[in-house]
């Protein structure tokens, strides 16, 4: 089974926006791409989290004097807090629901648009979730809610706006935790695609799509025909994932397949990030095993054709 199999498996997409009444905003409005932000809380605030890739554009450069930024490589990076509660909330609500993957959260013509793919079985949950705030003054608009063109179609929409690359590599099975998850995978017929944003101690949640069974638990729960939802485990994984988050590097999909020797993983980001998180996938692998156990398959601009070869 490969990322093609899985195509339409999520079967619905959902799109809506919302006003963050922060100056970033006015610099979306000019900026012609989409800026990337991650949505954060430290304990006391919300606070949105801001990557600009660097240009020419002299319109650019001149509005960036106005913001407090860090300045890295090939982006500059602007932390400004959000100032409504309840924008932060609807993020958290929509991401308990099961098959929920956000696929990209960015600011766009001065607004802030979150889209996700998700089962068409949840979508009252979905509904129930945005009908309340959407009552609710200034939290959301211009919600869309229709059927997905499928995985393949949105990541190749987004690359038409912003570069994306592919990072396709192999790690030992050995450095992961022996479980029920890996060993089905293993065995099965199957791939699974990381909720990179959420977690549950050390365990990551992902979906696994199968045509065969797999036996429920505390840590896997079906949630619609030839998907579960599945927690599991993975030193090398949570080390890359923390490190990257810290880093601010936004994983617009990362997939999982098993064999009997070793883990594949193929990652979807922005091309300007790709040097970073090769970086700190190579330093991760020195930190915890004292040598490189990362193989390469395939680093590269998105093409249409990539999932036939990886």
């Amino acid at each position: 089974m490969n990322i093609s199999d899985i195509d339409k498996k999520l079967d619905y997409k959902c799109k809506f926006s919302y006003n963050v009444n922060i100056s970033i905003g006015r610099l979306s409005e000019i900026y012609k791409n989409p800026i990337t932000v991650f949505i954060k809380n430290d304990g006391k605030n919300h606070y949105i989290r801001a990557y600009v890739p660097k240009t020419d554009d002299k319109n650019i450069m001149e509005m960036m004097n106005f913001f407090d930024y860090d300045d890295f490589n090939n982006y500059y990076r602007i932390i400004q807090n959000m100032y409504s509660e309840s924008q932060y909330k609807l993020i958290e609500e929509l991401g308990n629901i099961r098959s929920v993957v956000f696929s990209e959260t960015d600011l766009e013509n001065g607004m802030l648009t979150v889209r996700f793919r998700f089962s068409s079985r949840y979508r009252k949950e979905i509904t129930d979730i945005l009908s309340k705030y959407m009552i609710r003054p200034n939290v959301i608009n211009n919600i869309k809610i229709t059927p997905s063109e499928g995985i393949k179609w949105l990541i190749g929409n987004k690359n038409k706006r912003t570069r994306l690359s592919v990072l396709s590599y192999d790690v030992p099975l050995s450095i992961h935790n022996n479980d029920y998850v890996s060993e089905f995978m293993m065995n099965h017929d199957s791939i699974a695609e990381v909720l990179d944003a959420y977690s549950v101690s050390n365990k990551f949640k992902m979906l696994v799509y199968t045509n065969d069974e797999m036996r429920e638990s505390n840590d896997v729960h079906k949630i619609d025909d030839g998907i579960y939802e599945a927690f599991v485990e993975n030193r090398m994984l949570q080390a890359v994932r923390e490190a990257a988050n810290d880093a601010g590097i936004f994983r617009d999909h990362l997939f999982i397949k098993v064999d009997k020797d070793s883990i594949n993983l193929t990652v979807i980001l922005s091309y300007y990030r790709i040097d970073e998180y090769l970086r700190i996938l190579f330093s991760e692998s020195y930190n915890l095993t004292g040598q490189n156990i990362v193989s390469i398959r395939y680093i590269g601009d998105y093409q249409d054709y990539v999932f036939d070869i990886i």
